[in-house]
Formats: structure tokens, C-alpha cells, sequence
């Protein structure tokens, strides 16, 4: 791991602690009195973050979209054209921020610094739409996806592409950590539906609430993303508001090893995994899992841990690059 990544990890933790969330001995309702400052503080740290990034690259607008999947009311996005683009048929990818579910929002630092990365030495134009989807507890899954779905079915609207100057034809999914989970779940409904992304990317994807890999075991105590968060992370989205359980229906439903890709056979799809994330070993399940299915699979790890990997393993980061690029020329 490099020494870089070592200090990020520190920084986090005293920043952001997550670990906080997870304490043993905590009722509930002391577990959500610490959410708000700690999604306050999140915020504090991705929104200036974001901002500095965007203004280099794209020019941003922020939308409502109607809902067009799901209950609940329109779906919140930001949208992003390149500076200076007069072309109508740029690549769109629909791009859902990390979290655990429970922090977060569309002003997503992280993404916007991977997804900038791309566009350098020459790299290709293209436009993405931020989705500012529902957090847990406050709804539970499968809600966050289907703000996913109903995002990317509002941006297929021609005349909203041809204002902003993407293609509905090349619309895909990007998405990190548990963006990547919501953006995979959203992927495997709209395939059944005959609507499914031209490629999916899933970066240190959060996949199976079991928790029950060799790599949680050996990295599940680091800041970036801690296992007694990431446990209570999962049992927000999954639990049953009258049992205070979560059933084995649940995990299976919240798994992407459980959901159906068959119909979205021959799409490109990305899996980049870090070395030292707890979510390594679901996230090459989850590749295993997209392959039987018959999509175009790359699994790619990087050297680090999870979120901070690419920012430090430069030659891990040109292959995801690489990837993204010949995905978003083709």
C-alpha cells in the first residue's frame, strides 16, 4: 500500500468518524443523532472539492427530473456538459456517488476527480448526470435504485440530450462504492425492461450484505471504509421497519450477486476493485457473476484501498482510463 494512501486513510478518520456509526453498545437513536453531523461534515469536505474540479472541465446545471420509475416524487441531478462542446452526440454516463447509502449527495467530489481524469492528455468529451438519489434509513432499498432507473429514463428524453448535446444511444453507468451497487441494480432492471446502458462501470463496488469475504476480514478496520459502519449501512437499507430484522429475502435482494444480468448480455462492463479494500473479494464475485451472464467484463485492481486506490497507483489508474475512454469512443 503506498504512503500516500496510508495518510488519506488517517485523514479520513479524523475527519469523518465513520466508525463512530458503528460502536458497539450504541441504541438507534444515538447511532441517528451522529448521522447529521456526519453527513454535515461530508459535505463540508466533497462540495468545495467538487466545485474546484467541475469549473476546470464542464459547465453544470442543476435539474428536477420528473419521475419516471418508482414512487416518490422527481429525482434531483446535476448535469454536466463539457466546456465549449458544440456537438449533440456526446456519451452520457449516469453517475451514482459513494456513501453507504446513508451519505452523500450529487455534488460528488470523488467522481467528479476520477471522471476528469479521463478527460486529460486528449482524452474524450462527454457529458454525466450526478443523481442525488434517497439515502437510507430514511427509505430503504430497492428506493435508491429506482431513483437510478427513473434518472436514466428521464435523461433518455431526446429533447433534454439534445439541449445538453449527448446521445441517448450512448448512455451508460458509472458509478462508486455504493453508487456502484444502486447504478448495477438500476442496470439489471432497465435491461429487463429492453432499456438497458450501452456499459456499466463499477468502481469498488459495495455488493453483498452477507460481509462474509477474506478481504472484510483483513481490511475491514480501515477509515476509508470501516466494517462496523458498513454492517450498519447495510442493516439501514435492508431492515424491516416492524421486525428490526433483516431476512434472508432481504440479503438475497440486496445482493448484486443474487440479480439478474442475462439481458444485458454482451454490454461492456468495468469492475475496478482495490488490493487492500474489504470489498475486493465481492467485487471479483460480482465480475464472476457478470461474466456467466454474458456481459464484456474487465475486472481491474489497483493498488490501495477502497476510493483512494486510482489516486495513488498511477499505472492502475491509466488502465481504468484506458477503459473508460475506448468505452466512451466506441
Amino acid at each position: 500500500m503506498y504512503a500516500q494512501d496510508k495518510v488519506v486513510n488517517l485523514a479520513l478518520g479524523c475527519f469523518l468518524p465513520l466508525k463512530s456509526l458503528g460502536e458497539e453498545g450504541l441504541l438507534e437513536e444515538e447511532r441517528l443523532d451522529l448521522l447529521p453531523s456526519i453527513r454535515e461534515k461530508a459535505a463540508s469536505l466533497q462540495h468545495s472539492a467538487y466545485e474546484r474540479t467541475v469549473k476546470k472541465t464542464w459547465v453544470k446545471e442543476e435539474r428536477e427530473l420528473p419521475r419516471a420509475y418508482g414512487k416518490g416524487g422527481p429525482v434531483r441531478v446535476l448535469i454536466h456538459k463539457p466546456i465549449g462542446s458544440t456537438r449533440s452526440d456526446l456519451p452520457m454516463i449516469v453517475w451514482g456517488h459513494g456513501g453507504g447509502l446513508n451519505i452523500g449527495d450529487h455534488k460528488d467530489s470523488n467522481g467528479a476527480g476520477l471522471l476528469q481524469m479521463v478527460t486529460k492528455d486528449d482524452g474524450p468529451q462527454f457529458c454525466w448526470a450526478s443523481v442525488d438519489y434517497r439515502l437510507v434509513p430514511e427509505v430503504k432499498l430497492p428506493e435508491p435504485s429506482d431513483d437510478m432507473v427513473s434518472a436514466y429514463l428521464s435523461l433518455s428524453n431526446k429533447d433534454l440530450a439534445q439541449e445538453f448535446g449527448y446521445s441517448v444511444q450512448k448512455m451508460g453507468f458509472g458509478g462508486m462504492s455504493a453508487g456502484a451497487l444502486l447504478v448495477g441494480h438500476a442496470a439489471s432492471v432497465l435491461g429487463k425492461m429492453g432499456r438497458g446502458p450501452k456499459f456499466f462501470a463499477g468502481l469498488y463496488p459495495m455488493v453483498d450484505p452477507t460481509m462474509d469475504t477474506e478481504s472484510h476480514e483483513l481490511y475491514g478496520d480501515l477509515d476509508a471504509m470501516p466494517g462496523v459502519w458498513l454492517r450498519e449501512c447495510w442493516r439501514w437499507a435492508l431492515e424491516d421497519e416492524q421486525e428490526h430484522e433483516v431476512s434472508e429475502q432481504r440479503l438475497k435482494e440486496g445482493s448484486l450477486l443474487h440479480a439478474d444480468f442475462r439481458s444485458l448480455a454482451g454490454t461492456r462492463a468495468l469492475i475496478l476493485v482495490g488490493d487492500y479494500d474489504p470489498l475486493h473479494d465481492e467485487g471479483v464475485k460480482l465480475g464472476e457473476v457478470l461474466v456467466k451472464a454474458g456481459l464484456k467484463v474487465e475486472v481491474m485492481s489497483v493498488c490501495g484501498t477502497h476510493c483512494i486506490a486510482h489516486m495513488c497507483d498511477a499505472e492502475g489508474a491509466k488502465k481504468m482510463c484506458q477503459w473508460l475512454r475506448e468505452t466512451l469512443s466506441v
